[in-house]
Order: structure tokens, then sequence, then C-alpha cells
């Protein structure tokens, strides 16, 4: 770290002696320490206002159908909001939300991914369209459990949803500010269940932002945010058996408070050279007071057996980080040569400090314990990420790097050294331009990536869950002890984009090879009394490949039928030295799993509707050991959301739409891909 403080001052130095640019170039993806050319890179862009009809309080839930589907679980996704780490994209309401966009890059794992993981950039709203206006969004939803609760049913719950914002804009300054108060409820199946109130969990969000125009080159950003959320649960399950009952109660609550705040300005020094710097910070609260009691009545001949144990949990924990990050870009035009030079410089550190503890009895036979855990994390990452871009006549464009890890331990809890650099290139190709076959009409892209990545990259990365009546996670990151910190694995990923029609029409095709290592609990001694368990590393390799199409079916004055289509192609295979694994490794390596989805929006007159489905074939599940074999091989389809709304003319003559939706309503019975609640209701939208 010997380099952090004299770059850091330099940076300070530099911010403060600049003007500033007042736009940043929407011509790059910046991912968050490397900028990629739009044009010559890979993507796919959710416009925000396609998920505003969809209830939903975890966004991972509702962008599947148009990624990776069933494969984007929300273990599979990292957030870049407006460029920077530093915010949960849940802290915002899809209402202050523009676009999302998946970079098809392997760039993207040297940008706090990691492998497996897809970077998602997030563009928030500037109001632009109007100097001023106040907008307002509701929906509530009945919520009931769809599949695998016998013919109990399920218990239902109610789902809210209600937004209101307000924004002002000038020559000179826009800022806005929204509030959101958010209902989730999770309801429980009736069969052996003896409460109606299961799992309720209330969400509030406040967001602002403030753009200014310092001068007539210098712009000064401002973004923040808090998020209380408070969860309660209370249930009480019945276990019948032919001797006797079991009843196991549940009740507590629990909070959680997420606060951030970003600050940055962008500068451009000279002409075509343009610096951004930007601090950021976070914090989390969370505290957990949960009561679990188990009663025990069994009959059999000659006697009876009862009891009852009770254990309850307190729990509480602080997680906060600070964020630095300076990006220094230069532009430079040699005739048909663009030259475009970037370093990236980024600074995390993030403490977590959680105290957990269990108070537990039985009274027969009688015992009390007690257990208690404190855990105090710090954990420093510095990064330096230089890179190159030349652009040849927008016809071909070629870019290299490389990202340093300037820690002399990276994680200071596990004492991980510093490594070596870890180089990235990029590659894009205009076909068509390249072989003189110039149109409008038609196009066609190639794109190819490549970026080493180390066994572990991830950076501390805060973010607030939809349900926290659980224990709080005492370790930040998803690794053990053992793993292997200074491995390293080389990522690509390749495809092509076809457009003909003016764009109306689009085909996209694109592999994507990810190389990591996996650790597995294993068996590796047999007894007919005795199995000893070790936690062996093997090295993964997944294969995906994906195609999309996108069409404008019809576009007339009346009526105007959109769709997108996706499906992907995973392949796992597996390696190691570890004979414990051979049989397993072998296993699973045989398995192709086909998952996507499919979206349609319709606008007849004053009409709107949409449909999404969300498919998974040959999904296989496991039982027991590592060495088990699929139980069975399943497919399942999902009508994942529907809608229909309307738009007219009220309060003084402004537009109102109002719309009945759905989500998950229709699924095959074995489906497990989505949380197997269903939504049905109304809501409504309109701007002042």
């Amino acid at each position: 770290m010997s380099l952090r403080l004299p770059l850091i001052t330099f940076l300070l130095s530099l911010i403060f002696n600049i003007a500033a640019k007042a736009q940043q170039d929407t011509s790059v993806y910046a991912l968050g320490r490397v900028n990629l050319p739009k044009k010559f890179t890979q993507s796919v862009t959710i416009k925000a206002a396609e998920l505003e009809k969809i209830p939903f309080t975890n966004i991972n839930d509702v962008i599947t159908t148009w990624l990776y589907g069933y494969y984007g679980d929300k273990k599979s996704y990292i957030y870049v909001v407006d460029g920077s780490f530093n915010t949960d994209v849940n802290a915002l309401t899809i209402f202050d939300i523009d676009e999302i966009t998946m970079v098809q890059n392997a760039a993207a794992y040297l940008n706090g991914a990691l492998p497996g993981q897809v970077l998602l950039l997030v563009k928030t709203k500037t109001h632009t369209q109007r100097n001023s206006g106040v907008n307002f969004n509701g929906q509530t939803n009945l919520i009931n459990l769809r599949n695998n609760y016998n013919d109990g049913g399920s218990t239902k719950n109610f789902y809210h949803n209600y937004y209101v914002s307000t924004y002002k804009n000038t020559e000179s300054l826009k800022f806005g500010v929204s509030a959101t108060v958010q209902h989730n409820a999770f309801p429980a199946g009736k069969y052996n269940t003896l409460a109606d109130k299961v799992y309720n969990s209330d969400r509030f969000k406040f967001n602002g932002y403030f753009n200014a125009k310092l001068n007539k080159s210098n712009t000064l950003n401002v973004t923040a945010g808090y998020m209380p959320q408070s969860d309660e649960v209370a249930i009480q399950q019945l276990s019948v058996a032919p001797q006797g009952t079991v009843i196991n109660t549940s009740n507590g609550n629990s909070k959680q408070n997420l606060l951030y705040a970003n600050v940055g300005v962008v500068s451009k020094i000279s002409t075509g050279l343009t610096n951004i710097l930007s601090f950021g910070y976070q914090s989390r609260k969370t505290s957990i007071d949960l009561n679990q009691k188990q009663t025990t009545n069994y009959l059999y001949i000659g006697g009876g057996y009862s009891s009852s144990s009770t254990v309850k949990t307190d729990s509480s924990g602080r997680t906060s980080s600070l964020l630095i990050s300076d990006d220094l870009s230069y532009n430079l035009q040699l005739g048909k040569l663009k030259l475009n030079p970037n370093v990236n410089f980024t600074y995390k550190n993030i403490s977590d400090n959680t105290s957990y503890r269990a108070d537990a009895a039985t009274d027969n036979p009688p015992s009390v314990y007690a257990i208690s855990r404190d855990l105090n994390l710090k954990n420093k990452v510095a990064l330096l990420t230089p890179s190159i871009a030349f652009n040849y006549d927008d016809i071909l464009v070629v870019q290299g790097g490389f990202q340093k890890p300037l820690n002399t331990d990276m994680y200071a809890t596990y004492k991980v050294k510093q490594t070596s650099l870890m180089p990235f290139a990029n590659v894009g190709v205009d076909v068509l331009k390249a072989a003189g076959a110039v149109g409008k009409d038609i196009s066609l892209f190639f794109s190819g990536s490549y970026a080493k990545s180390l066994a572990v990259t991830a950076e501390p990365y805060i973010v607030q869950s939809d349900q926290i009546m659980v224990i709080p996670n005492t370790t930040r990151y998803p690794y053990s002890k053992s793993v292997d910190f200074q491995k390293t694995f080389d990522q690509f990923q390749a495809g092509l984009t076809f457009s003909m029609l003016k764009n109306r029409l689009s085909l996209s095709y694109n592999y994507q090879l990810i190389k990591n290592g996996d650790f597995f609990n294993v068996p590796l001694i047999f007894s007919p009394s005795f199995v000893y368990y070790e936690n062996a590393q093997v090295d993964r390799q997944t294969h995906i490949n994906r195609f999309g199409v996108n069409a404008e079916v019809i576009n007339n004055s009346n009526f105007k039928w959109q769709s997108a289509f996706n499906i992907s192609v995973f392949r796992n295979n597996f390696s190691t030295s570890n004979p414990a694994l051979a049989n397993f490794v072998v296993s699973l390596s045989k398995k192709n799993v086909v998952t996507g989805g499919m979206i349609n929006r319709f606008v007849y007159k004053k009409l709107s509707a949409g449909l999404d489905l969300l498919y998974c074939f040959n999904q296989e599940r496991y039982i027991g050991s590592v060495y088990s074999s699929p139980d069975n091989k399943y497919y399942s389809i999902n009508l994942q959301n529907i809608y229909v709304g309307y738009n007219f003319k009220a309060l003084g003559q402004k537009t109102v739409e109002v719309y009945a939706n759905s989500r998950n309503m229709l699924m095959t019975n074995n489906s497990t891909i989505t949380d197997n609640r269903r939504f049905y209701g109304l809501g409504f939208k309109t701007e002042l």
C-alpha cells in the first residue's frame, strides 16, 4: 500500500485545481474500472419501464427472463450503479432507474465480479423531459403459494408498493427526491400450519440526486439514500406422526437499516483529457430477536413421552465501507485512428462487526446452554487498472490493459500476499464495413475478449436482504481459508450481433468460457459406521452458449408489437486430482441445461399489455452426497409476468395509466425456478 497515499494526494490536488467536464462520455460502457466502446461490445439492455408493472422486492427476481433464465439467480449478479460499486441496486426503486445493461465481456472480472457472476450496469434517471414534475406509482397484489403444498393450499397475504417523486431542472441544476413504501410477505402452506401470520417485511426507501454545473465546464454529482427495513415472523407448524405430534413455533422481529452516499466530479483537464473522481460511503446496521420453541408429544403402548425445547437468538451487526475511485482518460484523434488511454484507481475499505448470542433450554431432560460469537473484520482493496484502446475508422477496435492489486495483503484477514498483473484484451470488428458493404439497413459486429482473474477477486459488497430473520452472515466472502488465492484463471467471451431492417430485427450469439475453482464437502472413507468428510477442491469450466432474438414485429400508428426471445445452454466440466471425486466430476460433466425467456410488449391505441415466459429444460436435482446420481430430470415453464393497462386523461388532462398484473400466475407442477409465490393485483401510474 506504499503507493496509496501519494496517489490519493495527487488525485485530491488534481480535482481541486482543474475544470470539470459537463457530461460523461456516453459512447462507452463504464464498468467501474474499465471503459468499453458501446458500438463494439455485446450487451443486453432492459428498459426499467418494462419492469415497472411487475411486483418484486429483489430486482434479480424479474430480470432473469431477459438475460440467462433460470441460472440468473441472486448469486449471479453484481451491479455497477452510475459507474459506482457503492450502491445496492435494491435501495433504489425501479421508477428511479432508466435502464439495466448486461455487458458480455471478459473484462467484467476486473470490475468486481467473481467468475460466474454477471456484471450489470444500472443507469438512474435524471428527469430532463420537463422543467419540473411529480410522479406517482402504486400497486397492490394478493400473494399465495402456487405449487407443492398438497391440497391444503396456502395462507394469503399482500404485497404493496407505493412511490412518489419530485424533480426540478434548470440550466445549471438538476435535483430530485423520491420515497417508497414497500410491504412484502411470504405465505406458507396450510397443510401443517396452525397460524396465518407467517412472514412480513416492511421496507422504506428514500433517495435523492443533485447535479450542478459549477461553471462552464464543471459538474458535481451527488446521490444519497436511506433504506430502513423491519421484518416480523409468527408461525406455528404441526407435524403429525402415528406415534404423536410435534409443534414448532417461531416468532420474532428484526431491523435492517442501509445508508449510502456518493459524491463525484467529472473534470476536463484539457481537450480530450478527462478525469472522474468519486467518493462513496455505505453503512448497514442489523439486529435480530428470534424465539423458537419445539413441543413434542409421543404416545406408545405402556407409556408416553413429552418434551419442549426453546432457543432465543439475539444478534446485531454493523458493516460500513469507504470507496475512493479515480478514472483518468484521454481521447486523441490521428486521422482515421483514435487512441483512448485510460487509468483507473480504486480503493475500498470495509469493516464488519457482528455479535451473536443464542440461549437454549430443554425440559426433558433438563439442560441449559448458551452460544456466543463476536466477529470483527477489516478488509482493504486497492487496485490500479491501466488500459488503452485503438479505434480505426470505427471498423476495428483493439483494447488491452491489466490490473494490479496494490495491497501488500489483499485481504488482511486471510493474509493474501500481493499478486501479479492480471491482463485483459478486447477486440471488436464492424464486419460489413470492413468488407466495404456499408448500409443503414444491415450490420454485423464481432466482439471477443479475454481476461485473467484471481480465484477470489470480489471486494466487500454491502446489500440489503429480502429476508433477514436469520443469523447474520459472519463471513463476508464466499470462500474458505483453504482457497488457493494465488491461482488465476483465463476467462474468454466472444460473439456476433446481426441487425437488419433498420434494427427492427436483431440476432445475437455469445459464447462464454468461465473458469474457476469449487469446493465440495465429500466423503473420502466409507465403512458401515464411519464416513470421513473433507473439503476437496476441483476446477470448474462452465461453457455458456446464448442465442438472442429481438424483433419489432408490428409498428404502425395503431398497433405495436415488440418481442424478444433468448435461449442459453449451460454445461459444466469438472476436473480434479482427487481420486475420491472421479465419479462425481464425470457425472456432472455430462449435463446440459437449457434455459431462457420470452418477452412480449403490445400497444393498441390506449391499451397496453405484456406477457413474459420463463423456462428451463433438463434441470436436474440431487439427493444425498455428491456421489448421488440425479433423481430425475425436470422441465419448468412459468408465465412469469402478465399485465393489461389502459391510458386515459384525468387530473387536469394529465395522463393516468391503470393496469391489472400478475406474476407467476401459471407454472408447471414441479417447477422450482421461481420462489413459488403467485401475485395478482392492480396498479396505477401518473405524472403531474
